[in-house]
């Protein structure tokens, strides 16, 4: 075998171990992203049912680290939910789906009806949290065996 067939050989393989790498960090992104989410709403009807504090008040004083964990990708603190929502990268469209869903909710209401929307989206996102956390083993499973080997197919073929 040549050296530039070795070289293209290597080439294929580390892109297909970059490509599960890749894979896999997005599955982890998206329980992440869904955990910041609970994290926040639970943060939220701390502020509301504790202090009775308006919502952009709260949001202020989230801590960075959730904003990082949701995706937010803003430099200033939010204004809304609606807007903090917009702004977060979608890693999981189904948690952002319902992190919308409960930014055109919140607070609109008394604090009673505030704070059973957050229970309830709590309870929502738990649950998808739950789903993403079982899926998430067989899922790398899953990416790395076909990333490698597609990548393997692809050798075998050029070989």
């Amino acid at each position: 075998m040549s050296a530039l067939k070795v070289v293209g050989v290597l080439i294929v393989a580390i892109s297909g171990i970059v490509a599960s790498y890749t894979l896999n960090a997005a599955a982890r992104r998206s329980l992440e992203q869904t955990e910041g989410f609970i994290a926040l709403i639970r943060r939220l009807r701390s502020d509301i049912e504790c202090f009775a504090m308006p919502l952009p008040s709260a949001l202020a004083r989230c801590p960075a680290e959730v904003y990082v964990k949701c995706g937010y990708v803003a430099q200033d603190a939010p204004r809304s939910v609606l807007s903090f929502v917009e702004a977060c990268a979608v890693s999981d469209a189904e948690s952002c789906k319902a992190m919308r869903a409960f930014a055109r909710s919140i607070g609109r209401g008394y604090r009673e009806e505030q704070l059973a929307i957050c229970d309830y989206y709590t309870d929502m996102l738990e649950e998808r949290r739950q789903r993403l956390y079982e899926q998430l083993p067989n899922k790398t499973k899953r990416n790395s065996a076909m990333c490698l080997c597609g990548a393997l197919a692809v050798v075998i073929l050029l070989i």
